[in-house]
C-alpha cells in the first residue's frame, strides 16, 4: 500500500473525511463505477506502516490491517459516461444519507489532477480497478407481480434416485474412512517431500521417515486437539502431571521434532513463483480430489466462505470485520447441509474468470465445475447472488437461491424499502422476471430480507417463530417458502467450521503454510466422520470418540519396542561401529545445518564428522577417533 505525503491532503481538512473502509464500501455499492483511484492519508506521526504484507502493485485492499482501514481516504471514480468524479466522496458516490461537516455549497469543489504527468498524486496513488464487463448493457427484464410457477422449469425437476457408492455399502472403521482422504498415495507424497527437504534443503542426511512414522506423527497432531499442553515437549516429560504415555511410547521426542521441522508439502526446486500458495498447492489438489470422489451425493449444496486463523505476514492474509475469525486465510467452500466439504478453493486475490458474473459468480462456477451432471440446488449469500449468475446456473439445469443486495435488483419494482419496513412483520412482496424466470422476494422480518431464485417460489406462505417485544413472548409470523428453503439448506459450511474448530490441532509453527495443512487434516477428519454417521449405524460415535479411535489405532501401531530395564541407553557411540570409528581413514570435520549433540562430550554442536555422520566438536574430534 502506498501513501501520499501529508501535505497533499492539507486542502481536504476543511471537510469531514471518510475512512478507507467507508470509501471501499461505497465503491462496492456503486454499480456504475468502472474503476477508481483511492488515495490514503499517511499516519499522523509521519511514519509509514509495514503492516500490509501485500505487494504494492497488486491494487488489492483485502489484506489491510485495522489501522489502515481507519485511515482517511479519498477516491476518484470513472463512470461509463467518461466523467471523473472527484472531491467529496459522499457527494460523488451512491452512498447512504449521512450528516457531514463538509465545506459550504458555494465553495468550489477541489479537482484532483488525473493526467499521467500530474505528479505527485498520480505516481503515489493506489489503484483500485475492477472488471466492469458485468455492468455493460443490462439484460432485458419483464417484471410481473406473480410467483414462480412450480414444476415448470428444468431446475425444478425431481431429484433422480442415486444409489450409494459401492465402497459405502459396507461398514468401515474410523481409520478406514480417514484413509479415504489420507490414503497411501497422500501419505507417500508427504513422506517423499519430507525426506527430500530434510536431505537436500536442510542437509540432514541421517533423517528419513516412512509411511508408518508419518501416520504416527499425524496421530500426535490430532491428539493435541483434545489433549492440549502449553508446550509440545511436555508430552515426553517424566512428570506425572503432563507426560502422555501413548505419545512417548509411540515416537521419541527427537523424532517427532524432526518430523515437525522437516515436514514439507512441495519440492522447492519446482515451485511456481506466480502462485502464492505453490508450497501447498499439490497437497490441496490431492485432498480436493478425494473429497469429490467420496462425496455422498445430495441435491442441496451451499457455498460460503471459511476462515483459517493466521496472524503472521502473507500477501493472501485477510481481515474480515465482524467474523469470529477476523485474521487468516479465506477459503471458498462447497458443502452439503450436514457440513461435508465437497470442494474448497483458497482465496489469493480477485480473479474474475467469468467476466459478466463478477468475483462471486466466478467462485460459484469454479466450485461446481467438477460436479456430476445432476439438477443440484445451490444456496449462497448476497456476496454471490446476481441475476446473471442465476441465469447461467439455470442454463446448466442447476437451481439456486440466495439473498441479494438491493443495488443488484436491476429496477425490480418491489415496494420502496422505507414504506415496506413500516408494514406488519411477516409482510411479503415479490416480482417475477418472466423473461429469465427469476423470482425476487422481499420479506419483512427483523429487517427487510431480499431473496432471489431461479427455482424456489414465494408461495405457499408458512409460519415461523419470532420474539415480540410488544407482547413479551414468541409469536408466529408469515414466512415465504423461499426463505424456509434457504434456512434449511444454507448452513453447511458453518457446520463444517463448527466441527473443525471444536478440536483444532493445537501445535503451531512459524511456517505460513502450517495453518493450511492443519486445517486440511481437520477437514478430512470431519468429512470422514460425517461418512461414518451416514453409513455406520451399528456403533454411533460422536466427533471426539471418532477422533480418538483414529489416534489410538495409529499410536498403538507405532509403539516403540520396550527395552529391558537393565538395557543401556542408546547413545551415538552405538551408531558407529568401533571398526569405522577407529580406522583413522577419511575422517574429516564439517558443518551441519542443524544442531547436533556431540558424541564425545554430549554438548550441542554444529560440527560433524563427515564420514561417521555424528556431531563432534573440533576439540573432541581426535579423542573420539582414538587419535592421541
Amino acid at each position: 500500500m502506498k501513501y501520499l505525503p501529508q501535505g497533499v491532503f492539507s486542502f481536504f481538512r476543511a471537510q469531514k473525511r471518510l475512512t478507507l473502509n467507508e470509501v471501499l464500501t461505497m465503491l462496492e455499492e456503486d454499480e456504475e463505477m468502472m474503476s477508481a483511484t483511492v488515495y490514503i492519508t499517511p499516519p499522523g506521526d509521519g511514519t509509514v506502516s509495514d503492516g500490509d504484507s501485500g505487494e504494492e502493485d497488486e491494487g488489492t485492499f483485502q489484506n489491510l490491517h485495522h489501522q489502515q482501514l481507519l485511515a482517511e481516504a479519498e477516491a476518484v471514480s470513472q463512470h461509463p459516461d467518461g466523467k471523473v468524479v472527484v472531491g467529496d466522496v459522499e457527494e460523488s458516490l451512491t452512498a447512504p444519507d449521512t450528516e457531514s461537516d463538509s465545506e459550504p455549497e458555494d465553495q468550489p469543489q477541489q479537482v484532483l489532477p488525473t493526467e499521467e504527468g500530474d505528479a505527485p498524486r498520480q505516481i503515489l496513488a493506489a489503484r483500485y480497478v475492477r472488471n466492469r464487463v458485468r455492468h455493460q448493457q443490462l439484460a432485458a427484464r419483464n417484471w410481473r407481480q406473480q410467483d414462480l410457477p412450480r414444476n415448470s422449469l428444468p431446475t425444478q425437476q425431481p431429484w433422480p434416485h442415486i444409489t450409494s457408492p459401492a465402497f459405502l455399502n459396507q461398514e468401515h472403521s474410523p481409520v478406514e474412512l480417514f484413509e479415504f482422504f489420507f490414503d497411501e498415495e497422500v501419505i507417500a507424497y508427504l513422506v517423499d517431500q519430507t525426506n527430500l527437504y530434510a536431505s537436500r534443503d536442510m542437509g540432514d542426511h541421517n533423517f528419513t521417515t516412512n509411511n508408518q512414522d508419518m501416520k504416527t506423527f499425524l496421530a500426535i497432531l490430532l491428539l493435541s486437539g483434545y489433549s492440549a499442553l502449553p508446550r509440545r515437549r511436555m508430552y515426553w516429560e517424566k512428570s506425572c502431571d503432563v507426560r502422555n504415555e501413548a505419545v512417548s511410547s509411540a515416537m521419541s521426542r527427537k523424532r517427532f521434532e524432526d518430523h515437525f521441522r522437516y515436514l514439507h508439502l512441495n519440492d522447492n526446486a519446482c515451485i511456481n513463483r506466480s502462485d502464492k500458495l505453490a508450497k501447498i498447492r499439490n497437497f490441496l489438489v490431492m485432498i480436493n480430489e478425494r473429497c469429490l470422489v467420496y462425496f455422498p451425493v445430495s441435491r442441496n449444496l451451499s457455498i460460503d466462505e471459511s476462515m483459517i486463523p493466521y496472524y503472521g505476514h502473507h500477501s493472501s492474509k485477510q481481515f474480515i470485520r465482524g467474523k469470529p475469525i477476523r485474521f487468516g486465510f479465506k477459503l471458498w467452500c462447497l458443502a452439503d447441509p450436514l457440513g461435508y466439504i465437497v470442494q474448497f478453493e483458497p482465496y489469493v486475490g480477485a480473479a474474475e474468470r467469468y467476466g459478466s458474473l463478477g468475483l462471486g459468480g466466478s467462485v460459484v462456477m469454479d466450485l461446481i465445475a467438477e460436479l456430476p451432471e445432476h439438477p443440484f440446488h445451490l444456496t449462497f449469500d448476497n456476496f454471490f447472488t446476481s441475476f446473471p449468475l442465476l441465469t447461467e446456473l439455470a442454463a446448466k439445469d442447476i437451481g439456486a437461491t440466495g439473498t441479494i443486495r438491493q443495488n443488484r435488483l436491476q429496477q425490480c419494482p418491489l415496494q420502496d424499502a422505507a414504506a415496506f419496513g413500516k408494514r406488519p412483520r411477516g409482510s411479503t412482496d415479490y416480482c417475477l422476471d418472466t423473461t429469465n424466470n427469476i423470482l425476487v422476494v422481499q420479506w419483512n422480518d427483523n429487517s427487510i430480507v431480499r431473496m432471489a431464485s431461479n427455482c424456489d417460489s414465494a408461495l405457499p406462505l408458512g409460519q415461523t417463530r419470532r420474539w415480540s417485544r410488544q407482547q413479551g413472548k414468541h409469536v408466529l409470523i408469515d414466512q415465504p417458502d423461499i426463505n424456509r428453503q434457504y434456512n434449511a439448506t444454507m448452513g453447511g459450511v458453518d457446520r463444517a467450521d463448527q466441527n473443525i474448530n471444536k478440536y483444532r490441532i493445537s501445535m503451531r509453527t512459524k511456517k505460513w503454510w502450517w495453518p493450511f495443512f492443519a486445517h486440511t487434516v481437520e477437514m478430512a477428519l470431519q468429512n470422514a466422520w460425517l461418512l461414518y454417521r451416514k453409513y455406520n449405524a451399528s456403533e454411533p460415535l460422536d466427533l471426539l470418540a471418532f477422533r480418538r479411535k483414529i489416534v489410538q489405532e495409529y499410536l498403538q501401531v507405532g509403539t516403540l519396542p520396550c527395552l529391558p530395564r537393565d538395557h543401556p541407553a542408546i547413545s551415538q557411540f552405538s551408531l558407529v561401529s568401533n571398526k569405522t570409528r577407529l580406522d583413522q581413514k577419511g575422517h574429516f570435520s564439517g558443518d551441519s545445518a542443524v544442531q547436533k549433540r556431540c558424541a564425545q562430550c554430549r554438548r550441542n554442536t554444529k560440527k560433524i564428522c563427515l564420514k561417521c555422520g555424528i556431531g563432534l566438536h573440533l576439540h573432541c574430534f581426535n579423542l573420539y577417533h582414538g587419535v592421541s
